[in-house]
């Protein structure tokens, strides 16, 4: 079986647990950019400069599309007997799209060219794409509300909130239940499983069509107050939902970011008219709320994913002068230097490395997105944990103004309501 792995645009996150196939036996990937015949695997970037055989059994992608690669993806096409894509940014435009808001374009690679198989998530899982490369129909997903041991009661909410102290939650009561907003209605079970770190569900891995659409209607029923005008304007919008406020546009501070995380390119929704920044990681981040960032680079970071996460929480921490705990410190910089063996394994194709650098991470941080990390703590304990109670997250205070990180690798700028207006940052490796 011939099998060409190609990389797109943004974060490398999923191709680089593409490499935790080389260990079988059946597939050998080698870090080139040219397709040799007599290879069975290769990883090639989708530029215009590629040299492709005759045929190919089986095209992976990863990374979002956009009309740069509109030429690549259809030669491809002609030449792959099934194309698969792999991860939420192929298959819904991911985290990125979030600068769709922005006018930015970025497509689904289904937008462009046939999709036979589409394996969602961020990350991505490479024992699905693996038991699909084994048996076509092998692989079963799972529900993940039937597999959360939380219980929804699907009651009406008083509230919205936006953080949570998870000392005062029962540990079987759903997010939902008390307004902390849980995509997991609509999403399949996944590897790496936020809930299970004091993190909701955002859905990178849906099971319906139009997930972001249906979990917005469904809190808005909750809610009692699914109150959003038709006539927001001719051609649409992402920046609102109608031309009046409503209660449930009111209720969150970011109902893009909420509910079209992952999904917002792949969506009905036309284009936003938010004018770019010229920046497409100012564009993603430009609009949200501070104590969502650390989740939004831990899936986004690409190969800095960590290092970037850990600028953003001290940027913040120093600037409202939040001590740290020593164990929490050394932790931190446990990770940091995981993720200097994380890139080593990316950049040689080491799968023995990889499996240990990222099993270190999760011992650490929880998983791969690293849920489990938060401003001041972490918010599960986890074996590894010593004082857990020294360095357990809380909900933090909302402050407006401009924080550096230690590192000056990352400035933001808050408002008043705790939502980043300006960002810069220096040019992270994804």
């Amino acid at each position: 079986m011939k099998i060409g792995i190609f990389q797109l645009n943004g974060c490398t996150k999923c191709r680089n647990e593409i490499i935790n196939l080389i260990g079988n036996p059946e597939l050998i990937v080698r870090n080139v950019k040219d397709y040799e015949e007599e290879t069975d695997v290769k990883l090639i970037w989708c530029t215009d400069e590629y040299n492709l055989p005759s045929s190919i059994d089986i095209a992976i992608f990863s990374g979002y599309a956009t009309s740069e690669n509109l030429h690549c993806l259809q030669e491809i096409r002609k030449i792959a007997n099934q194309v698969f894509t792999f991860g939420s940014c192929a298959t819904d435009g991911g985290i990125f799209g979030l600068a769709y808001q922005k006018g930015i374009e970025i497509f689904p690679i289904s937008k462009i060219i046939s999709v036979d198989q589409e394996i969602r998530g961020c990350l991505a899982s490479g024992d699905h794409l693996l038991a699909l490369l084994k048996d076509y129909n092998q692989f079963q997903s799972e529900k993940l509300c039937e597999k959360c041991p939380r219980e929804s009661t699907c009651s009406f909410l008083e509230e919205i909130v936006h953080q949570i102290d998870l000392q005062e939650l029962d540990e079987k009561q759903c997010f939902n239940d008390v307004g902390y907003t849980c995509s997991g209605y609509i999403a399949n079970n996944c590897q790496e499983r936020c809930i299970d770190f004091g993190t909701p569900c955002r859905g990178c891995n849906p099971f319906i069509d139009d997930s972001s659409i249906r979990m917005l209607g469904m809190m808005g029923t909750l809610m009692g107050q699914m109150d959003v005008a038709t006539e927001a304007s001719s051609k649409g919008a992402t920046d609102k939902l109608a031309d009046e406020e409503d209660e449930i546009s009111s209720a969150y501070s970011d109902v893009v970011g909420t509910f079209f995380r992952f999904t917002l390119a792949n969506s009905p929704i036309p284009p936003g008219k938010i004018p770019s920044s010229g920046n497409i990681i100012a564009d993603i981040m430009v609009g949200r709320p501070i104590e969502e960032l650390p989740l939004i680079t831990g899936m986004m970071g690409g190969k800095s994913f960590i290092s970037m996460t850990i600028d953003i929480l001290d940027a913040y921490e120093k600037g409202i002068k939040l001590e740290l705990d020593n164990e929490l410190k050394t932790i931190r910089e446990q990770l940091l230097e995981l993720e200097k063996k994380y890139k080593l394994a990316c950049e040689n194709m080491d799968p023995n490395l990889y499996a240990e650098s990222t099993e270190n991470i999760r011992k650490l941080a929880g998983n791969m997105n690293l849920s489990n990390l938060y401003f001041g703590g972490m918010k599960i304990k986890l074996d590894s944990f010593k004082n857990f109670d020294n360095f357990r997250a809380h909900p933090i205070p909302i402050q407006e103004g401009t924080y550096t990180s230690s590192s000056k690798n990352v400035t933001f700028t808050l408002d008043s309501r705790g939502i980043i207006t300006n960002w810069e940052s220096k040019n992270y490796e994804l």
